[in-house]
């Protein structure tokens, strides 16, 4: 163990003593909403491709993974051999016109197009639990590459939030007190505007009255390369 890496770890015992594991309130992400997840979870279908965003009117919030030196580029704040977990705030004007060119791998071999042909590729996959168990919901994973990923980097990106202590600390509050007591960013289901992007990219409506039928995101996935981003809803 290194000795960057004890003083870290001495520096997050001490803030949970600090904090008595009331971990909601330390180490909060500024910018950032959050919410008891399994307050959260009641609103959220249980089933289906859908979309769980933290949102406005102007921006959606979008996460992806870095190794530290990516992460430093981004964020200019980075510590060695962790994977640093990012919070993205794009444009929502961005956001969709993401999705009004994203190809599944149906759309795809329906358009008979190769894979260098497209700018964003699509996949539905599993959605988890925050003990990464399988959930019957799909949640979006989104590759961009190109044009596309350069618009995203130097025009739709409004801030960049290194929310890697937070995601820390509330893995700490699973494992000592499981999910009743577990805080994560706020989300809801976003309802993309354009109704012939909802059928190029598989998306199931979904209504807030829904959830009263439906009972009670897996953060990241690593940049492939630095040609190509990978962003998890």
């Amino acid at each position: 163990m290194t000795l960057e890496k004890q003083t870290e770890d001495t520096e997050i015992e001490k803030s949970d003593m600090a904090c008595s594991i009331n971990y909601s309130q330390c180490l909060v992400p500024k910018g950032i909403d959050i919410a008891k997840y399994i307050l959260q979870r009641d609103s959220w279908p249980r089933e289906g491709k859908h979309i769980l965003s933290q949102y406005d009117d102007r921006s959606v919030i979008v996460y992806q993974a870095f190794n530290p030196a990516i992460a430093k580029y981004a964020v200019q704040n980075s510590k060695n051999n962790q994977q640093r977990v990012l919070a993205v705030r794009i444009s929502r004007h961005g956001f969709e016109k993401i999705l009004a060119n994203a190809f599944t791998v149906k759309f795809q071999r329906e358009q008979k197009l190769q894979t260098d042909e497209i700018s964003v590729r699509l996949q539905w996959d599993p959605d988890h639990s925050p003990t990464y168990d399988k959930l019957p919901r799909k949640a979006i994973q989104l590759g961009l590459k190109g044009e596309i990923l350069k618009t995203y980097g130097t025009v739709w990106i409004q801030s960049i939030t290194d929310i890697t202590d937070f995601v820390k600390s509330q893995k700490k509050v699973l494992d000592r007190e499981g999910q009743k007591d577990l805080t994560t960013p706020k989300e809801r289901v976003y309802n993309v505007l354009d109704c012939n992007t909802c059928s190029r990219i598989d998306l199931d409506v979904f209504e807030e009255w829904q959830c009263r039928n439906f009972g009670i995101h897996s953060i990241v996935k690593k940049a492939e390369d630095a040609a190509q981003v990978n962003i998890i809803l």
